[in-house]
């Protein structure tokens, strides 16, 4: 490390900045060559500074220079800096940028290898300058600084369509790194009411796994004589159902579930008796099972009490994946494209849902057990499971907007995108009576 105080640089540069700035408040230059490692904590005496270049210089540390609050442009290109937070109170920056002049620079920095920067150092003056400097206000706790003139240069960016609350989806979304990941959700959270609840859940929960793993696999293997959706929706069921707290999808599970249940009841007679007594064994875990998850009656009862008939948009339903796809992976990570792909297709077409279960006496044909939530309309439930994940892809989104609005990907996404959300979600709105 070099001692700047110690060095002729050092005391050079000082002297050209005070003896000038003395004189007059004009535009100064100061540059820190190569040579030079550490800013002096003096630096931060020359409030009035306007502009300062320390590129191509090692220097990594900049909270010397924090009280430089003045500073109308710094250009930081090529230095080793990893944190900004030292620009947290430079709002005259912002302002200067949006009068044509000055501005921030930091390529070729590690800090713009480092998200959400590595996407907000690509943007062109003034995005950069006042997206930069209110994501590091963000972080510090402090309220952004929207500059004057700013709204109306950012105006054909801003979106108008707000996420609905309250609403139940099988997928969760959030804004990481710079584009929209899938993210734990808190429907697969078991509850344990009681002391004996985890115990009890642990073993319901790969009790149902085994049971539809080793049928899926007798049906695959041609034991018994029944529709190949059987093994198909098993192996399904299985795979979705949780691993270990937190994981898995619950929601899609039992829709899986719901498609076998719906099978069963329709086929009940013609089954042979070995595999109606395992899918009902099968079925009645997964209802023992559903306990832990209580926000799966929430859903029954969204799905139930909706208020129009009207099927989902269809239009904008495709127009919206479509816009997913093309944006993946800039804006969405790929697994949001499956999100929705799996989303649209929760329960085969075509199988009959039965409006009562008959229980047959005792010794007869198994039959599916009754389901205490009550039946759903596969479609009625696949809409709404759709709306639900676009209106949480959409929450996200717009969280994520706060801090990616200006870059070009995210901004265009936007404006592609909201259009067919808005569609969405008003169907979602008047099916379910949420309210923004």
């Amino acid at each position: 490390m070099v001692d700047l105080k110690k060095t002729p640089g050092y005391r050079a540069v000082v002297k050209r900045i005070s003896e000038p700035y003395a004189r007059a408040s004009s535009y100064l230059f100061l540059r820190y060559y190569s040579t030079l490692f550490i800013l002096p904590a003096e630096i931060g005496e020359f409030r009035h500074l306007k502009l300062l270049s320390l590129r191509a210089s090692p220097v990594a540390d900049l909270s010397p220079i924090a009280r430089l609050t003045s500073l109308e442009e710094l250009d930081l290109g090529r230095t080793r800096v990893t944190d900004l937070s030292a620009l947290a109170e430079m709002t005259a920056m912002q302002d200067a940028v949006m009068r044509g002049q000055g501005g921030l620079s930091y390529e070729g920095t590690p800090i713009a290898k480092a998200a959400p920067f590595d996407r907000l150092v690509e943007l062109n003056q003034p995005f950069r300058t006042v997206e930069t400097i209110n994501e590091v206000r963000r972080r510090c706790g402090l309220k952004e600084h929207i500059p004057t003139g700013y709204a109306e240069l950012d105006k054909g960016n801003e979106l108008t369509v707000q996420p609905l609350k309250g609403v139940l989806a099988p997928f969760d979304f959030h804004a990481i790194d710079g584009s929209i990941k899938l993210a734990s959700n808190s429907i697969d959270w078991p509850i344990f009411p009681f002391p004996t609840s985890e115990r009890d859940h642990d073993s319901r929960l790969e009790t149902s796994r085994t049971l539809a793993v080793d049928l899926a696999s007798e049906l695959e293997d041609g034991r018994f004589n029944a529709r190949p959706d059987y093994a198909a929706s098993l192996s399904k069921y299985a795979n979705r159902l949780p691993k270990k707290r937190g994981e898995g999808n619950i929601l899609l599970a039992d829709a899986e579930a719901r498609s076998i249940r719906s099978m069963f009841a329709a086929e009940a007679d013609i089954l042979p008796i070995g595999l109606a007594s395992k899918l009902k064994t099968i079925l009645e875990q997964h209802i023992g099972l559903r306990v832990y998850y209580p926000e799966i009656e929430h859903f029954y009862r969204d799905v139930q009490n909706g208020r129009i008939e009207s099927p989902l948009p269809l239009d904008a339903a495709q127009e919206f994946i479509r816009g997913v796809d093309q944006y993946t992976p800039v804006v969405f990570a790929p697994e949001v494209q499956e999100a929705l792909g799996t989303s649209t297709s929760q329960s085969p077409e075509g199988v009959p849902v039965p409006t009562t279960v008959v229980l047959s006496p005792e010794g007869d044909q198994p039959r599916a057990p009754p389901d205490p939530l009550g039946n759903l309309n596969p479609r009625k439930a696949r809409d709404y499971a759709f709306a639900g994940t676009v209106n949480s892809i959409w929450k996200a989104f717009r969280e994520g907007e706060a801090v990616y609005r200006a870059v070009e990907g995210w901004r265009n996404a936007g404006k592609a995108l909201e259009p067919y959300v808005h569609q969405i979600l008003d169907w979602l709105s008047r099916y379910g009576g949420h309210g923004n």
